[in-house]
């Protein structure tokens, strides 16, 4: 009788302690993946996570952080001319350019984002992005936020519903 008592007493120990414990493996919690791996889990992001490996750029998303990434939705890319799609993908350069230009360094909320209507963030391709709020939305340069808060180990994704394109005449003009 001693014997199950231990025994019960230890389980219900052992779940006190998973269920007020953070980030133990087996404890309830499951640990977040980098950016690439929960935008996938998430679904919607298909196009982007090709681009993303044909540009190298997974790998990028996958080092420390933080990082917020502003990641088109599936419906951005369906809405582009399905050549120019298949042409960003074989040209690296130019699609490394346009993804540097949706990672911003720092991890912002869409409180956070809400909070900075009218200032700017610097992308890893080191030009800004304008932040603005209408009509209670946030939006990215004129990318409308429409799936916010996206957690990941190294960061936060943000589904926006556009594309973001770098001030380079070259990248503009291939997409006008």
């Amino acid at each position: 009788m001693k014997s199950i008592r231990r025994k019960l007493s230890a389980l219900v120990l052992a779940f006190f302690i998973c269920s007020f414990t953070i980030n133990i493996s087996g404890c309830g919690e499951e640990e977040l993946d980098h950016i690439p791996e929960e935008a996938a889990l998430n679904g919607g992001f298909e196009t982007l996570l090709v681009a993303l490996q044909a540009s190298g750029r997974d790998v990028t998303l996958r080092q420390q952080g933080p990082y917020t990434f502003f990641a088109p939705v599936d419906g951005v890319f369906e809405a582009l001319p399905p050549q120019l799609v298949e042409q960003l993908l074989l040209a690296v350069p130019v699609l490394r350019a346009i993804l540097d230009y949706h990672i911003v360094y720092g991890e912002y909320t869409a409180e956070d984002l809400a909070g900075m209507s009218g200032e700017t963030l610097t992308t890893l391709f080191g030009q800004k992005l304008q932040v603005s709020v209408q009509g209670g939305a946030v939006f990215v340069n004129d990318a409308p936020v429409v799936l916010a808060d996206v957690p990941a180990r190294n960061g936060v994704i943000h589904g926006i519903g556009g594309l973001l394109i770098p001030n380079v005449p070259e990248i503009q003009a291939l997409l006008q």
